[in-house]
């Protein structure tokens, strides 16, 4: 099996991550501490999109990363973002995208999360098959949606590494834990 991204385990600011791997049709949750905040996420995401070095972490593939609140996508139109899919996309995926996209014609950054998100994880799928995002702050039936796409898209050998916080009042860990969802 080819493999997208491969962790042999590493420590980042007191935080242990434990080994994994992320390869075509893979699907693994990583349940981040919010204790650690946003710089230390931002290592990894710079390792996986190939952006720095990060010893204990080979990427074969960059990943994309799915953003739904980028700067650069929130003045576009998600009709216009949708109509540009790759037609090296197998035509399920492409009829899927381009049904989602002609929903809206508004600026990504009108949209509420779950189709910014939606829009933010196509065009992330344009430019790799190793895809990072998050299901932070949707509700059960946009993660619901999220992650049926997402699985949409696993079948077609795309490969997605998920980062989910804890919930309020969730116990706070010193250990990253893993999920494979797939």
């Amino acid at each position: 099996m080819t493999v997208f991204v491969a962790c042999h385990g590493l420590e980042l600011d007191r935080l242990q991550i434990p080994p994994f791997e992320v390869g075509p049709g893979g699907i693994l949750a990583l349940d981040w501490p919010l204790f650690l905040g946003e710089p230390v996420q931002k290592v990894l995401l710079g390792a996986l999109s190939g952006l720095n070095n990060l010893r204990g972490v080979e990427v074969f593939e960059k990943a994309s990363v799915a953003d739904p609140f980028s700067m650069a996508l929130g003045k576009t139109l998600a009709s216009q973002l949708c109509a540009m899919v790759s037609p090296s996309f197998p035509l399920l995926l492409r009829e899927m995208v381009l049904q989602y996209g002609n929903l809206y014609e508004q600026k990504l950054e009108e949209l509420p999360l779950t189709p910014r998100l939606m829009v933010s994880l196509f065009k992330a799928c344009q430019q790799s098959k190793f895809i990072v995002t998050w299901l932070s702050g949707l509700d059960p039936h946009g993660e619901n949606q999220i992650m049926s796409a997402i699985q949409k898209f696993a079948d077609f050998d795309f490969g997605f590494l998920l980062f989910r916080f804890p919930r309020f009042g969730a116990k706070v860990i010193s250990t990253v834990s893993l999920e494979r969802l797939r």
